[in-house]
């Protein structure tokens, strides 16, 4: 066996009843030789954890990180269980295993094969021998943990011991029932945002464009940043797309996505000029909204984000779209929109005594926004805080 055929093998380590190999070679090389067909049928997973996402991701890390994916397989028949995808994350100080997200995902969970049901008993024995196969770290950080997946599944990582609610939700906005008044046209935010759009059309000439090719995708791509490194650069903000390898793995993304099918991307121009963009990734019968931008000049007070979401909303709805993941983060328009609220986990694991210090970071974070959720009124004083300790170089995502 050469070095690369080796490399994509991995290392094992056999339990009672599964095998867990640690692949630590090209991220999407690893990908395709679980998946040759590039399609896990049969696997459920969320958004931020198929093939087309972890590929573009881990075709894109940074320098101080490193691809590390888990698999497990029943040791019996050989089936493919479960994947785990991971990165290592170097700092100075300190060296990170992490989701394979660096804060660009709304949900992280592994993939998990239908037929893979395990009882609380079984995943903790499993993450006992996963604990073995690591690669030397200092701390083991798993955040944005959904409770469920898709069709109702538990999380296995949300059954293990001392899992612990992060202390934020997403909210699942739905698109359909609009007899009923909680319906995303009845809100307020609708409302605003429709009086804002035939106010826009008294000014020029108004459209919003749909991407459906891979270049009408990459032209828009490039709006989306301008808009945003702009606009962020204003509000004194650091934004991850000013980083050259979140910049790729978005355009690689984008580009493949929309030709694909596989994201709506959408533009609000005036006669002519872009003055925003919405983004969103399409699972099924859910349309999760990741990132959007908008002009900081001229057109900025007539809300051209808020007009641009809505008119997003409207276009998944004539797809067959049934509901908006609005995703994670404090904004005031979220709470603006009736849905479904659903909490989110994390896991921290101290493996060396370093590691102390990151976890005592962690459980600093987790108490403020346990402390926000009691007290919002201290949010502006937090956010400012924030952002000098971004700018000192204290916090990363």
């Amino acid at each position: 066996m050469n070095d690369r055929a080796a490399d994509l093998e991995g290392r094992r380590i056999a339990g009672t009843e599964f095998t867990l190999t640690v692949h630590e070679a090209s991220g999407s090389a690893v990908l395709d030789r679980l998946w040759p067909d590039g399609q896990p049928c049969g696997f459920i997973s969320t958004p931020f954890q198929s093939v087309a996402f972890l590929k573009a991701f881990y075709d894109h890390l940074p320098d101080n990180c490193s691809p590390v994916l888990i698999s497990v397989e029943d040791k019996a028949s050989g089936r493919l269980a479960m994947v785990l995808p991971l990165i290592r994350r170097r700092t100075q100080a300190l060296s990170y295993i992490e989701p394979a997200d660096l804060g660009l995902a709304d949900y992280t969970a592994p993939i998990i094969a239908d037929w893979f049901r395990p009882a609380n008993k079984e995943m903790a024995a499993i993450w006992g021998s996963l604990r073995h196969v690591l690669p030397q770290a200092d701390i083991l950080l798993l955040k944005k943990l959904p409770a469920w997946l898709e069709g109702g599944r538990p999380n296995p990582l949300v059954l293990l011991p001392n899992t612990v609610d992060m202390a934020t939700a997403t909210k699942t906005a739905s698109l359909s029932g609009e007899e009923f008044p909680s319906h995303y046209r009845k809100s307020g935010i609708y409302k605003d945002g429709m009086k804002k759009l035939r106010r826009l059309k008294t000014m020029g000439a108004v459209e919003f464009r749909l991407t459906r090719t891979q270049d009408e995708a990459l032209v828009l791509f490039e709006h989306l940043v301008e808009q945003r490194v702009t606009r962020f650069r204003s509000l004194n903000r650091p934004d991850p797309l000013c980083a050259l390898p979140v910049r790729e793995f978005y355009r690689e993304f984008v580009g493949k996505g929309v030709a694909a099918g596989q994201l709506l991307f959408g533009g609000l121009y005036i006669d002519g000029e872009c003055i925003a963009t919405d983004l969103g990734i399409l699972n099924g019968k859910t349309l999760h909204r990741i990132i959007n931008s908008m002009n900081n000049d001229t057109w900025s007070r007539h809300s051209p984000g808020t007009i641009v979401f809505m008119l997003m909303l409207d276009e998944a709805r004539k797809q067959g779209v049934r509901y908006c993941d609005i995703g994670v983060g404090e904004h005031a328009y979220k709470e603006r929109l009736t849905g479904t609220e659903m909490p989110l986990y994390e896991r921290h694991e101290v493996l060396t005594l370093r590691g102390w210090l990151a976890l005592a970071d962690a459980r600093a974070r987790r108490l403020v926004r346990l402390a926000l959720v009691r007290f919002p009124q201290l949010r502006p004083q937090v956010e400012a805080l924030r952002k000098r300790l971004w700018r000192w170089g204290v916090l990363s995502h």
